[in-house]
């Protein structure tokens, strides 16, 4: 998924102080830097994206066997009555 890429040209989250101009020397470092951070959030994102699969798989596999204990009045060996 990749919502973070745009034509437009890269702007600081602060506003530079009055008058302060980077070389374009600057901007280009400022842009390398900035995509090597993009590549560790995708790094990331995909890690969270993974995780959160199995998660999921491990949810739905305890509700299978939950569902299946219980369909076996498994509880009632404990002396319960639901």
């Amino acid at each position: 998924m990749d919502l973070h890429y745009t034509s437009s040209p890269v702007c600081d989250a602060e506003r530079s102080p009055a008058g302060a101009a980077y070389s374009p020397a600057d901007a280009d470092v400022r842009i390398a830097a900035r995509a090597g951070e993009d590549q560790e959030l995708e790094s990331l994102e995909a890690e969270i994206t993974e995780l959160w699969g199995h998660i999921n798989a491990a949810t739905a596999r305890f509700l299978a066997l939950l569902a299946e204990f219980d369909r076996r009045e498994g509880w009632a060996q404990h002396g319960l009555s639901s």
